[in-house]
């Protein structure tokens, strides 16, 4: 449909809600005022697609209106021209030249000519990037001509720079060298390449596209998008690329008069602040010398290193006597540093922010002297690179990288044209921490940190407190307007203020969703009464730690599906899954719903969290622990069934003796005025934490027909409300602290799910998609082997069918009805859930996938009421036994068997009967991770032997008869682990794989 807002055509989708309407309103005025907006919209308001199409629609508005005017100038022009024929004064061309401008119009597709302003679209990662591509191409505006800027990590296909480069430093200087020497097939011609009708077929290009379009016409992906780029109406980037000067510099991204959107901008203060912030150390440059030194030595021809030249041609801008003078510069920085008086070990010293140029001052670097070094050290970078090519050990030039960053963030930043005024406004937001060099040893099993010994060793933090600067270098390049938007923005205030940028337009949209749809609550106590208080100094409280993990419990055994768990850091969430491990809080928790923890590197992360959103449709739903501001806090989709619920457990504050939050604290209250209206220190502190819950809270409600619940399991929030997005703030309003009770609390929920499922419609089950979660190899691979099971079993349900002919219908129908009811029967007696006064147990841990780095477990208990009930359990779970049950598939197979078939039956009536369930169960396959879990699930002294037994049969000392002989042992006392000796294969040899089949098939039955 087409909306008309302040004279504007939109074409939106559907009938906009009023918030939305309100939402486009705003960002219509700020373009056409050419003015800055700041607008807060919750997740799941259409947020994304109201900024797009809006923008969009507004400026094909200005481009129709630009280009009929300038043609009707251009026209008159030509006329005028045309009629001064006889004016000697205009040569031939000229009136050749306007007679062509008359006859022929300029192409209005050309954004350059015309002088149309550029939407330069931004946010904080690729995937939330990916996420706003997708809209505007199943928007009505997916025919304007869009691209997105990566880095060479994603969009480099030269085969030679990824197999030497590692880094994305090496990449980019492996690049460099090529293009420099023109060896990179894919850099030429990139221009005619971007003109090529292949390229206008797909107009809205995300990373995927121009990967798949450089590889379909031998053109560089990264090359081509800056091209692009050039004529593109809309241009996609994350946001560290626009508020980095150095990276903008380098993308040549014109800014003059463009309309700039930083979309999840609640990260934009911090962005801005750590690009314009620099490290270097005593180490980087020792490290830049031994990179001079290197160098020198090549070009001196030493022996040593003259079989590395691979071009005696290379032409070089630069000789050994440069690289002597740049070392001696390099050893007075060294010697520079070294003099600064010495440092406490805990504090160190801080000086203003012009201490940095003092310092290059002293070593002959300043505003003067700085592009020609910088030039000089990108030389001799691409030079080693060169060098260096195809030497796995070969110096790479970390050291001078690491200078050089540090150079231009230093004086990248200068603007001013009065140096003296700008040292001013460096000392007021930057400061200059000197601290000494820790090195970091393995001891006794631990990491430690201790002070080199190594003459004077220190690390030079140059720190940007004010987020102004970063935002300041955008209004130098005149841009148009910029528009900052996110779900969690608020307080609106205290942002606008450390941005220091004119703000004229601003929002704070409710929610878009009915206050039954979500339930929002403080919990102050846990069941047993203790106070759930997440303070520094209650961290070590044991109390605390049990009564939040039956809290948990609590809550997990009435919430359907999925739910969110987040902790402030990875420490203090391994200590919660330490305490509720020794405890057997985890156990039963894990017997509610298997549990899966968010992992630190971004191929285990993938993982998981591929097997928790497999999970979460399931009767038992899934847990996710993850950590705030984390991998999970933002950027992937939880709608419907993925969260139904998020816990917060602890606030986030920041480590309150950390150097850098405390000269953040101590440079905004001295710096708090009546004019610019900042925070002080401690509200920056407590905001700080704030926003990062609110982040997480954003998880649960993704669309307009979601629901779920929000509980913050710590009673220190009730101070913390008023920081809380006001869409939250609504809901606790009628809560009374002193009036809370965990029961009832549990209670409620139970009810708020039960009617939240009879009045919300079914949501769709929607597929993974690839753009957030890869699926891994050994993902794939299991799931692979679950299909070809399943099409097994098929196979044999045709023969059953087959058989069933033969046989009278109603006479077989009987017998089976009969054969099935004996079977219930058994099961009813030896299931996992057993009668209630018998000493036959099956204890079945991680019943569900496991998650690539959790410490977890699953029992299949009677479910506890009490902590006392939870100690019985586990204590008679050490005395269990196994039932083996008749195998069900025999019985049903053919009504008249064969001698051969009544002495399978007896040899399977012997074996032990597993469920399929849990051989089927999706566990980790890598080696570590396998061992991680299997520790978990298996006594300790088995465990040993597993260890030690397949140790010794990797190296050849134990045969493998002795190794599957280990196997029978251990699995068939824990058939319910039976997954484990399944997925054992990654351990064997490959001829060997086809025994760990014969074992299981000659000692274990699988049933249904």
């Amino acid at each position: 449909m087409i909306l008309d807002i302040n004279g504007i055509e939109i074409k939106f989708p559907f009938e906009p809600y009023p918030l939305q309407k309100d939402y486009m309103t705003k960002v219509i005025q700020a373009l056409e005022g050419r003015q800055n907006a700041i607008l807060e919209s919750p997740t799941g308001t259409g947020k994304t697609l109201c900024l797009l199409t809006a923008s969009l629609g507004w400026l094909m508005k200005t481009k129709k209106e630009t280009f009929e005017n300038d043609n009707i100038n251009l026209q008159e022009q030509a006329v005028h021209i045309i009629d001064q024929l006889k004016d000697t004064q205009y040569s031939k061309n000229d009136v050749s030249k306007m007679v062509y401008l008359y006859n022929n119009p300029q192409d209005k597709n050309n954004k350059r000519q015309w002088n149309t302003p550029t939407i330069i679209y931004t946010s904080r990662t690729h995937s939330q990037l990916t996420q706003a591509v997708q809209e505007l191409k199943n928007s009505d505006y997916r025919n304007v001509e869009s691209v997105s800027l990566g880095s060479r990590d994603q969009l480099c296909i030269n085969q030679d720079v990824l197999k030497e480069g590692k880094t994305s430093s090496e990449k980019n200087n492996l690049c460099q060298l090529k293009v420099r020497k023109k060896q990179c097939k894919f850099r030429e011609g990139i221009d005619r390449t971007a003109q090529l009708p292949k390229v206008a077929e797909i107009p809205v290009k995300d990373i995927e596209d121009l990967v798949e379009l450089g590889k379909s016409c031998n053109a560089c992906p990264y090359y081509l998008s800056r091209e692009l780029a050039k004529k593109a109406d809309i241009i996609f980037m994350p946001y560290n690329y626009l508020l980095d000067p150095k990276i903008l510099k380098a993308f040549q991204v014109d800014l003059k008069d463009a309309i700039v959107i930083l979309d999840e901008a609640h990260n934009v203060e911090k962005v801005c602040e750590e690009t314009a912030s620099i490290t270097i150390t005593s180490t980087d440059i020792a490290n830049c010398i031994n990179d001079i030194t290197h160098v020198m030595k090549i070009l001196n021809k030493d022996n040593e290193f003259e079989y590395m030249l691979e071009d005696e041609e290379t032409e070089r801008d630069f000789n050994i006597e440069d690289c002597a003078k740049l070392k001696e510069i390099v050893l007075k920085l060294e010697e520079t540093v070294d003099k600064i008086d010495q440092v406490y070990q805990r504090q160190g010293r801080t000086f203003p922010g012009r201490k940095i140029f003092e310092i290059f001052n002293e070593a002959g670097i300043d505003i003067n002297s700085y592009s020609v070094i910088r030039r000089l050290i990108d030389g001799l970078i691409i030079f080693l690179t060169q060098s260096s090519a195809g030497n796995l050990f070969g110096r790479k030039g970390g050291g001078l990288m690491k200078l050089m960053e540090v150079l231009e963030t230093a004086f990248e930043s200068i603007r001013a044209n009065n140096f003296e005024e700008y040292l001013r406004e460096m000392d007021k937001g930057y400061r200059v921490h000197v601290e000494i060099e820790m090195e970091t040893k393995k001891k006794d099993g631990a990491w430690v940190s201790q002070p080199k010994l190594n003459r004077n060793p220190k690390v030079i933090n140059f720190w940007c407190f004010h987020p102004g600067f970063g935002m300041s270098h955008l209004l130098d390049r005149q841009v148009r307007t910029i528009i900052l938007t996110s779900g969690t923005l608020a307080p609106l205030k205290p942002l606008i203020s450390e941005l220091a940028i004119q703000i004229d337009h601003r929002l704070e949209n409710p929610h878009i969703i009915k206050p039954s749809q979500v339930l929002v609550k403080i919990i102050n106590n846990g069941p047993d009464k203790e106070p759930l208080t997440g303070s520094y100094d209650n961290r070590e409280n044991q109390a605390y730690l049990k009564s939040m993990g039956m809290t948990i419990v609590g809550l997990c055994r009435v919430i359907p599906n999925g739910v969110l768990v987040f902790f402030p850091s990875y420490p203090l969430m391994n200590k919660f899954i330490e305490v509720w491990q020794s405890c057997g809080i985890y156990k039963t928790l894990y017997e509610i719903k298997p549990i899966f923890v968010e992992p630190r590197s971004k191929e285990d992360f993938q993982d998981s969290i591929k097997q928790y959103y497999e999970h979460v449709t399931s009767k038992q739903g899934a847990i996710y622990m993850a950590v705030l501001r984390g991998k999970v806090s933002e950027g992937l989709d939880f709608n419907d069934h993925n969260a139904r619920a998020v816990m917060i457990c602890g606030i986030p504050f920041p480590p309150m003796l950390d150097p850098r939050v405390v000269l953040k604290k101590k440079y905004l209250d001295l710096n708090r005025n009546a004019v610019n209206q900042l925070q002080t220190g401690q509200e920056w502190y407590v905001l700080e934490s704030v926003r990062a819950v609110n982040q997480a809270i954003g998880r649960v409600i993704r669309h307009k027909d979601d629901y779920g619940a929000i509980f913050l399991c710590d009673r220190r929030f009730h101070s913390q409300k008023n920081q809380l997005s006001r869409w939250i703030q609504s809901h606790l309003a009628s809560q009374n602290p002193g009036e809370v009770n965990c029961g009832k609390i549990i209670g409620e929920t139970a009810r708020f799910f039960r009617l939240a499922k009879e009045t919300m419609p079914e949501p769709k089950i929607r597929e993974i998609q690839n753009e957030n979660i890869e699926s891994s190899s050994n993902a794939s691979s299991m799931t692979n082997d679950y299909l070809k099971q399943q099409i097994k079993q098929e196979s044999m349900n045709e023969i059953y069918k087959t058989k069933l002919n033969d046989q009278n219908d109603e006479e077989y129908k009987n017998y089976v009805a009969l054969m099935k009811a004996k079977i219930k029967s058994e099961a009813s007696n030896y299931n996992f859930m057993g009668s209630l006064n018998r000493d036959i147990k099956v204890i079945n841990f991680n019943s569900a996938a496991s998650t690539s780095t959790s410490s977890s477990s699953n029992v299949k208990l009677t479910r506890p009421s009490s902590p006392q009930d939870v100690q019985d359990m586990e204590n008679a779970s050490k005395k269990r036994r196994f039932k083996m049950i008749p195998n069900a598939n025999q019985i049903f197979s053919s009504e008249i068997k064969t001698d051969e078939e009544d002495k399978k039956q007896i040899n399977n009536e012997r074996k032990i009967s597993v469920r399929r369930e849990d051989y089927n169960r999706i566990i980790p396959t890598t080696r570590k991770e396998f061992m991680e879990q299997l520790k978990l699930v298996i006594p300790l002294d088995k465990y040993k032997s597993y260890i030690k037994t397949m140790l010794s049969y990797e190296k050849n000392e134990t045969s493998i008869e002795e190794t599957l002989k280990m196997l029978t042992t251990i699995f068939l006392n824990y058939p319910e682990q039976i997954c484990f000796l399944r997925v054992a294969k990654i351990f064997m040899k490959k001829n060997h794989y086809h025994l760990i089949d014969e074992l299981i098939s000659n000692h274990f039955v699988i049933v249904d």
